[in-house]
């Protein structure tokens, strides 16, 4: 005798209720750990059901002022649920570093870490280390982080950027007077790269002198 199958529908909604009660669970049981505990995952898998967990705390934690991620295995969902949280936390310092997201995902992938630095996010230093970033997510960044107010530091140290996402962090450092550190060593930036950006450093400074003037005559708007 066949036996009866359980609706696709109930199924479903079955497993997304699961979903909900497993985040609560784990949101009770982030809400009862010490600060320094919640404050760092390293070296494990970071679910998605975790990381709303955690998104459903921060608001409750206005001890906890930096978040670390290393090499926890952010996917995706995760990261856009974190940065969900960020809004209204108390949160200031975000490290994500050695979470690359797939390849393939291209601006999309940039899309996901841009909102790390919407205008409402209170992030004061992000770190994006060894996360595999390219040209195209940098360039995402960069125009996010043109209108970004709170942010004082980027790391964006041993990641996959050439020349080519040089244009880009120029005309952020000219338009963004807030940013005070930036670091972009071990990538793959090469001399010319170098000069442009250390000139826009000048530009930024002191818009009239000789270096804006440089600037512009090599192709870049500022």
């Amino acid at each position: 005798m066949r036996s009866a199958e359980t609706p696709r529908s109930a199924s479903v909604s079955a497993m997304s209720s699961e979903r909900v009660t497993t985040a609560k669970a784990e949101s009770h049981v982030f809400r009862s750990m010490p600060s320094r505990v919640l404050a760092r995952a390293g070296d494990l898998i970071f679910p998605a059901s975790a990381a709303q967990a955690l998104q459903m705390t921060m608001p409750y934690c206005k001890s906890l002022t930096t978040l670390r991620f290393w090499n926890a295995s952010l996917s995706t969902r995760a990261l856009t649920v974190l940065c969900e949280g960020l809004k209204g936390s108390a949160v200031t310092r975000l490290h994500v570093d050695y979470n690359p997201l797939p390849p393939d995902l291209g601006e999309e992938g940039g899309l996901v870490y841009s909102l790390m630095l919407a205008p409402s996010s209170p992030l004061q230093l992000l770190s994006l280390r060894g996360n595999r970033l390219c040209d195209e997510v940098c360039g995402e960044l960069m125009r996010t982080l043109s209108t970004n107010k709170n942010l004082l530091a980027l790391d964006l140290w041993d990641n996959e950027l050439s020349d080519g996402c040089a244009a880009d962090v120029v005309r952020m450092l000219c338009t963004n007077p807030n940013l005070q550190s930036l670091n972009l060593s071990r990538n793959r930036l090469a001399s010319g790269a170098g000069r442009a950006l250390s000139l826009a450093f000048a530009a930024a400074n002191v818009p009239d002198r000789e270096e804006a003037k440089t600037m512009k005559k090599a192709g870049y708007k500022i």
